[in-house]
């Protein structure tokens, strides 16, 4: 039997899912992956951050910043991917690393906007970060097995920039994305069992 076929079967007949769920795809006109450019195993890596560092300092104003860092945070997911499929896990965890640093940024710019514009950018910020966790979360079960925790790691990251940045939301704007986030916790449930189960 197909593999995801089998753990839908094992996700939907779970009580910790709603039933059929999963079926349903409530990301429209997602923005997938980048192409992954320059990646950690490469020579010239360590001069790509560099540079994208450079640009990020001379980004003062914080809406230039948070841009460019939710921007470089996207080529760092395509190049945790590309190191994932290659089984180069030192790799993977560099670009992770970067990852971080970037929601970071992201989150940190935020912060400096008015009091006017910050609701409108935390919920693009929030809406960015479930939306990195599904891309992520689309192939998993097409990756490497011993290399693709790592990609549960970001996710969760991810997660935790996203649970910051809620909380700040009232119940309406919550509501709002309950889809999305029932969709991102059933694909991470998909692939938290995938592992369990050993496939």
């Amino acid at each position: 039997m197909n593999r995801t076929i089998l753990l839908l079967l094992l996700l939907v007949n779970s009580p910790a899912t709603f039933a059929g769920h999963g079926f349903m795809n409530s990301f429209e006109d997602v923005k997938w992956l980048p192409d992954p450019g320059t990646t950690p195993d490469e020579f010239g890596y360590q001069l790509d951050l560099w540079q994208e560092q450079a640009r990020l300092a001379i980004a003062s104003d914080p809406q230039a910043r948070y841009t460019l860092a939710l921007e470089l945070s996207r080529e760092k997911l395509a190049e945790i991917e590309a190191m994932v499929i290659k089984q180069n896990t030192s790799a993977a965890k560099t670009a992770v690393d970067a990852y971080t640093e970037y929601l970071d940024i992201a989150e940190r710019a935020l912060e400096s906007h008015s009091e006017a514009t910050r609701p409108t950018l935390n919920l693009e910020f929030a809406k960015t970060l479930l939306e990195q966790q599904y891309v992520l979360s689309v192939n998993y079960l097409d990756l490497p097995r011993d290399a693709r925790v790592l990609i549960l790691d970001t996710m969760r990251i991810a997660g935790s920039h996203y649970d910051n940045v809620v909380k700040l939301f009232d119940r309406k704007v919550k509501e709002s994305l309950f889809f999305k986030e029932e969709e991102v916790r059933w694909s991470t449930e998909l692939a938290e069992q995938a592992d369990i189960q050993g496939l």
